[in-house]
């Protein structure tokens, strides 16, 4: 689900992926015999070189290639931010990801140079194919760790907005939304307060100043305007 527009800031993460389902092709084509020959044949001389292997081999890496993968890092850190990077909430896989893309690049380029690879360092071009390969990793496992329920604060989050969309509030107080939320979900209105900031962050809700009175009665709940396109689209 996408932030709605006109209410900064503006979410840097889409609540949904979209996926080929529904429009698949039913009977694919076949992999082509020479691919796969070829295919078993790199394994087959790629296991057997290595299998008598016993001493430890470092592959290297062109000084290209590891300004390529530095500039890849660079490029992934911002996305691990936990408040508005697009891999804050899976951030113990993303961190993990240069690292992974290094040992992908490692493995790309043994199945290129099957029976050398420890002799020949790892070139910019395959450096830049497993940096495409994370990249695709990328927006799947967005999509696998949501679908997982990895982020319960995004499933919270679109809890609440069914609630605000069914009953068509311009403004709300937390207390009043609270009252409308199963328990089950939201034993306490601590379990709220994350789930307002993030859809603080895409610009569905605004929270409000509290108005404080001078007497001793019970402090003001907090109170958040409601982006009117959540229940009128031509807004």
């Amino acid at each position: 689900m996408p932030p709605v527009s006109a209410w900064p800031p503006t979410a840097r993460r889409p609540w949904r992926s979209t996926t080929p389902v529904g429009r698949r092709k039913i009977e694919p084509d076949p992999i082509p015999e020479q691919v796969m020959e070829t295919y078993r044949r790199h394994v087959l001389d790629l296991t057997l070189f290595l299998a008598e292997w016993t001493d430890p081999a470092v592959i290297q890496l062109t000084p290209e290639a590891v300004a390529t993968l530095t500039a890849f890092q660079a490029r992934v850190e911002p996305m691990l931010e936990a408040r508005g990077g697009i891999m804050g909430q899976i951030g113990d896989w993303g961190g993990k990801l240069v690292g992974a893309t290094a040992r992908m690049a490692a493995l790309l380029h043994l199945a290129e140079h099957l029976t050398k690879g420890h002799t020949v360092p790892v070139a910019e071009a395959t450096m830049h194919d497993a940096i495409a390969l994370a990249e695709y990793f990328i927006s799947h496992s967005l999509a696998a760790f949501d679908s997982m329920g990895a982020d319960r604060i995004v499933g919270r989050a679109r809890t609440v907005l069914e609630v605000l969309r069914t009953h068509g509030w311009r403004e709300v107080s937390k207390r009043d939304l609270m009252v409308k939320l199963s328990r089950s979900e939201f034993r306490t209105a601590n379990d709220l307060d994350p789930v307002l900031a993030l859809l603080e962050d895409h610009g569905y809700v605004r929270a409000q100043a509290v108005q404080r009175s001078g007497g001793r009665g019970r402090r003001p709940s907090p109170r958040y305007l409601i982006h009117p396109r959540l229940t009128d689209p031509t807004a």
